[in-house]
């Protein structure tokens, strides 16, 4: 199922510093294949109706994007852990990258 209103960053991998659905900035620590299920059946009205395109049993979804929180957004360290769907996501600049690298002591 291809539409617009799915697209990601699909260069996000472990490691990368990036914003989620929650507050925070977080480190990835895993990037899961999903695909749609039986069990996604009930859905497939919803998301035809929504974006025009019915998704089949097989079809591939948005990863999920797993990550482990190092900083909030007041840049304070705290530990916590998220995942989302990878439309939610968005790797940090690299200027961002370093500053919180150097707030948890890994620059």
């Amino acid at each position: 199922m291809k539409n617009k209103e799915f697209d990601y960053d699909k260069t996000i991998k472990a490691g990368d510093i990036v914003t989620s659905y929650e507050d925070g900035y977080f480190r990835v620590t895993k990037v899961e294949r999903r695909f749609y299920t039986k069990d996604d059946e009930d859905s497939f009205d919803f998301l035809e109706k929504k974006y025009g395109v019915r998704p089949k049993i097989g079809d591939e979804m948005n990863p999920t994007i797993h990550s482990e929180l190092l900083v909030t957004d007041d840049f304070e360290i705290e530990e916590g852990m998220d995942e989302c769907d990878a439309t939610f996501c968005e790797r940090v600049n690299k200027r961002l990258t370093k500053k919180i690298l150097k707030i948890i002591g890994e620059a």
